[in-house]
Order: C-alpha cells, then sequence, then structure tokens
C-alpha cells in the first residue's frame, strides 16, 4: 500500500502561492484556429512522443548536382526523430516511421511499473549524430544514431548525488560540444525534483515544490555540479546562440528563466518571460536565422478561467487533504487489483494514484492548445491556437524545414500520436 512513500510524500507542507495569469488571449496572444489544422500522425500506434529532434545535417544545407544543362540546386530535408513512453526510438521520414533503437530497461507488465523500464522524456542531437536521451527515472542516456548501431550507453545516472542530493525525476538536456575541461561535452540537466518522482508529477505541481535544479555535468571530469536550485518543476532546457546563458522553462511558476553562465552573473536566475497563459513545457530554438523559441504550453487558460489548481493556489491544507484522498483511493483500488490478479483494478488504481486520470486527454477534450514563438528577449512573436481542442496537451514545439516547407512537429506526453503543421 505504500505506507511508508505515502507517511514521507504527505508529511511535508504543500506551499501557498499565486501566480498571475494574463486577462485575455490579445495582442500577440490574439486567439486563431491555426492549431486546429495540425495532422495527427500514426494516431493509435504510438504513446507519449514527449520530445523531437531532427538530424542530418544543417536544415538549409544544398548539394551541388553538376548536370550536362548546368546546376541543380537540391534541398536536404532532414529526418525527425522521437522517443516513445515504452522506450523506442523511431525516425519519421515521408509520413512513415521506422524503429531505430530501444533505451527502455525491459518489457513492463502495465503502465504502474515502467519506473522498472524507464520512460524518456528530453532528447537532443550532437553533430555527430549521437541521439541524448533524458531517462525520467534512470538518467542521461547517449545513442549511437549516426552508425546506425543504435547501441545505448548510459552517461549520466539519475541517483548520482550532486551536493549531497540525488534526483528523483530528471527531464531535459542541452548539449554543449567543446564546452568541456579537455574539449569534451557538457550536459545542462532539469533536475525536477529530489523529492518527486516522474510517475507523481501531479503532486510536484499540487505542493508547488521547490526542490527543482538545474545541473551541469562535465563528461571530461566526470564531475556534476548545481547551476541553480529552488525551481519550481524546471523542465524544458536550451542552451542560446552564444553559448553563454540557459533559457529554462519553470512549469509550475508558468515563466521561462534566463542563467547566465559566464561573468559575474553566472548562475543567478533572471526572469526570461513570465505571467504565461498556461505551464511551459519544453523550449526549443526554431529554424531561422534570427534567433527565436518555440514554446509549448500546458493547460492553456486566462483569468477568466482558472483551473481547480489556481482556485486552491492559495489554500495548502485543502490540497494536501485533497491528494492524501486520491492516493489513499488509488492505492486501495490498485491493492485489491493485485490481490485479486485483476489487471483492468490494478491499472486503474495506479491512474488515480498518481493523479494520471486527471492528465488524460478523455478528461480535457475541451482545452484549448497555445503555442508561442518568443525572440531572444522573451518578447512573443506570435501564437497559434486550437481553440476546438484539436491538438492539446502536447510537450515540445519543433520547426524543420521539409522541401521547400517549414513544418512543426508537436510532441506530448500523454497523446497517442504525433503532430504535424504546415507552418507555410
Amino acid at each position: 500500500m505504500h505506507s511508508h512513500f505515502s507517511r514521507f510524500c504527505f508529511s511535508l507542507p504543500f506551499f501557498a502561492h499565486s501566480i498571475a495569469l494574463p486577462n485575455s488571449f490579445s495582442g500577440a496572444l490574439k486567439g486563431n484556429d491555426l492549431l486546429s489544422k495540425t495532422v495527427h500522425l500514426f494516431k493509435g500506434e504510438i504513446r507519449g512522443p514527449e520530445s523531437i529532434a531532427p538530424y542530418k545535417g544543417s536544415l538549409f544545407k544544398y548539394f551541388y548536382l553538376f548536370i550536362n544543362v548546368g546546376i541543380c540546386f537540391v534541398n536536404r530535408t532532414d529526418d525527425v526523430y522521437t522517443a516513445l513512453a515504452d522506450g523506442r526510438v523511431i525516425r519519421v521520414r515521408n509520413n512513415a516511421y521506422t524503429l531505430v533503437a530501444d533505451v527502455s530497461e525491459g518489457q513492463c507488465e502495465g503502465l504502474w511499473d515502467e519506473s522498472k523500464c524507464g520512460h524518456p522524456l528530453g532528447i537532443k542531437f550532437d553533430s555527430k549524430g549521437n541521439l541524448y536521451v533524458v531517462d525520467g527515472y534512470y538518467g542521461l542516456k547517449r545513442v549511437n544514431i549516426a552508425e546506425g548501431k543504435g547501441t545505448v550507453t548510459t552517461i549520466f545516472k539519475i541517483n548520482t548525488k550532486v551536493n549531497g542530493r540525488a534526483s528523483k525525476f530528471l527531464d531535459d538536456v542541452a548539449v554543449h560540444e567543446g564546452g568541456g575541461a579537455n574539449g569534451g561535452n557538457v550536459y545542462y540537466l532539469t533536475d525536477v525534483s529530489t523529492k518527486w518522482p516522474l510517475h507523481y508529477t501531479l503532486y510536484c505541481v499540487a505542493e508547488h515544490d521547490k526542490t527543482g535544479r538545474v545541473l551541469k555535468y562535465d563528461e571530461d571530469t566526470k564531475t556534476a555540479s548545481v547551476i541553480a536550485e529552488g525551481l519550481s518543476l524546471p523542465n524544458g532546457i536550451e542552451l542560446n546562440d552564444a553559448k553563454d546563458a540557459l533559457i529554462v522553462a519553470e512549469f509550475s511558476e508558468r515563466r521561462l528563466i534566463k542563467i547566465p553562465l559566464k561573468g559575474n552573473k553566472a548562475g543567478k536566475v533572471e526572469t526570461f518571460i513570465d505571467k504565461l497563459p498556461g505551464e511551459p513545457d519544453n523550449v526549443r530554438r526554431s529554424s531561422g536565422q534570427k534567433e527565436t523559441y518555440w514554446v509549448a504550453l500546458a493547460f492553456i487558460r486566462n483569468s477568466s478561467q482558472p483551473t481547480p489548481f489556481d482556485t486552491l493556489s492559495n489554500k495548502p491544507l485543502l490540497r494536501k487533504a485533497i491528494f492524501r484522498f486520491i492516493h489513499a483511493l488509488g492505492s486501495c483500488l490498485e491493492y485489491l487489483g493485485t490481490l485479486s490478479n485483476y489487471v483492468p483494478l490494478k491499472e486503474i488504481g495506479y491512474k488515480v494514484k498518481t493523479g494520471y486520470v486527471l492528465q488524460s486527454s478523455s478528461l480535457t477534450s475541451k482545452m484549448r492548445g497555445l503555442a508561442i514563438e518568443v525572440d531572444a528577449s522573451g518578447k512573443i512573436l506570435r501564437s497559434l491556437h486550437s481553440p476546438d481542442g484539436h491538438t492539446i496537451l502536447f510537450s515540445e514545439l519543433r520547426e524543420v524545414v521539409e522541401g521547400n516547407k517549414k513544418v512543426l512537429y508537436i510532441g506530448s506526453y500523454l497523446n497517442d500520436y504525433l503532430g504535424k503543421l504546415d507552418l507555410n
């Protein structure tokens, strides 16, 4: 019944907090239906394509074909990769996918024991074709994609203590090639919480947990350090073009922060953009020469449409009581399912206990989807909306070039499809 876990997790206080919401969707946030035109690829065939990474050279690389009649310019299109909730890494090309690797730790009986198998979240490529996958339960893994081997190596384990504390939940990575002590790679990792594991994300949000950190791991020296701490569910992370600062999404504060890496401001958290109309997940550099970033937002609303979390934000004891009840009810159902060997009941119990059922798209189908693009100073340049709930609950937006078109791939921690939107 996980009584020890319950005593530990609910012995600490939930925190009161208040964050202002925009009054309306206006200005750069003015409503439209552009996201409603998203195509849902592989619907029902995949689950949880959280993050997306293009590879195969520059987005604007050209080959010169010398033919009798002259020179023909051929635009090279990048392949797109994503890691699924079950550990499979797939390559997407011409609206079809191919399995290229498996980063899981083995086969799981069901959703309730995914912590044994792992769950890939943020992914990034380096220029050599190595794919870096952050497993929320196990740590940072490297997959050799370029040579087609699919070999998986864990290079930073989640139980590694940094400043005396190990993480419970890692989320995303930014790779600085050549940034190491001896010219190797440096990895910046978002450490969501040193208290709550991945399957208790909703509890992390409900408590307004502030044990989140940003870690730095130098592969040359095999040493890790803390860049920033005291954060509320830091998740998406990206290096800026100058490689002298990190842009990090702080989910529970509904803001993006900037963390300088050099000079006398190094490690000091600055607000990049705040008071967002939803919780930011992954942040990714756009494909253009101008430095802009796409930001995926969850649970979209303005001040006229508050969620129960907003209403209860200044009532920590009530939130604590509600989630103690949810945890107890789910644990009982899961225990009865285990005792009777009735798998559906066991699964329902797990989904109730972890709050997974509250995040499912079936209960949030009336939500709005919203994506924003911001510039290098944090100003919102444009927004894409899905007011009809066609495309919601996404975790990442990745812009790539296919032929002469810009395309936005849309990933999600929960959805059973990969979104694709023609930006032209």
